[in-house]
C-alpha cells in the first residue's frame, strides 16, 4: 500500500504578500503617462485650459457679449487675439467664458447624477427583493 503524506503543503514563498501589495493603479497611470511626450503635452494642454476656464473672469481681455460696430470681423491681432464676430464681439473672451460655462454645466450634471445614483442605490440596498430587482433592471436600461 502507499503512504499517503496528509500533511498540508506549504506555499512556495514568492516574496508578494497577496493582502498588501496591492498594485496602486492610479500610480502606474501617472507613471505611464508622464512617462510618454505625447502624455505630457496632452496634458498640460488640459491644465492650461482648465486653469484659462477658471480663472477667465481675470484673463479675459474684453467683455464677450460687448459688441463694437466698428471692429466686426476683424482678423487675429494684438489686441483681439482670435480676431472678432460679426457682431464685433472678442472671440478670445468668447471661447474662455464659453468653456467657464462647459465646465459649470458638467459640475452640475455630475453633481445631479451622483444624487440620483445615490438616492437609487440607498433605496435599492434597504428594501432589497422586488424593489432592488425593479430598480437594477432601470439601472441596466440606462446603462446600455
Amino acid at each position: 500500500m502507499a503512504v499517503v503524506d496528509t500533511n498540508p503543503a506549504t506555499p512556495a514563498r514568492t516574496g508578494v504578500d497577496p493582502l498588501n501589495d496591492i498594485p496602486a493603479s492610479g500610480n502606474r497611470f501617472w507613471r505611464v503617462l508622464l512617462r510618454s511626450p505625447a502624455g505630457v503635452i496632452g496634458l498640460l494642454i488640459v491644465l492650461t485650459l482648465l486653469i484659462a476656464a477658471l480663472f477667465a473672469d481675470w484673463i479675459a481681455p474684453f467683455d464677450p457679449l460687448r459688441m463694437g460696430a466698428g471692429k466686426r470681423l476683424l482678423p487675429p491681432n494684438s489686441t483681439h487675439w482670435f480676431g472678432t464676430d460679426e457682431f464685433g464681439r472678442d472671440l478670445f473672451s468668447r471661447v474662455l467664458f464659453g468653456a467657464q460655462l462647459t465646465l459649470k454645466i458638467g459640475v452640475i450634471a455630475v453633481t445631479i447624477s451622483l444624487a440620483a445614483g445615490l438616492l437609487l442605490g440607498l433605496v435599492a440596498g434597504y428594501a432589497g427583493g422586488w424593489t432592488e430587482r425593479i430598480l437594477m433592471r432601470l439601472v441596466d436600461v440606462l446603462f446600455s
